[in-house]
């Protein structure tokens, strides 16, 4: 198996209670294979808040690419999730990020 590095764009306390409170989580960068792969952590009631307010504004919802669910978007829940994904063979699914979508969230 590949090795697993995993990177939090705001790995900040204030951001993991937010991400927890929201239900929702996007700065998560998974690097597999000199890959870098940007990953959404959702709860489902997050997931159906975002679909309800879609479908009612646009009619239709396109989920954000690379989608995860977890009980709660808590830092311990998603690297839980994200190694369990790793074992099954999941991230083969997943679309890799460009350059700048990586460079965006960690330059500075």
């Amino acid at each position: 198996m590949t090795s697993l590095h995993i990177k939090f764009a705001y790995n900040t306390l204030r951001k993991d209670f937010e991400a927890t409170s929201k239900g929702y989580r996007g700065d998560i960068f998974l690097v597999q294979n000199d890959q870098w792969y940007q990953i959404n952590a959702y709860t489902i009631l997050r997931l159906q808040q975002d679909f309800d307010t879609e479908l009612e504004y646009s009619g239709f919802y396109t989920p954000d690419p690379n989608l995860i669910f977890v009980e709660e978007a808590s830092i311990e829940n998603i690297l839980f999730t994200l190694k369990k994904l790793q074992k099954e063979g999941v991230f083969k699914q997943f679309v890799p990020s460009s350059d700048e979508q990586v460079q965006s969230y960690f330059s500075s």
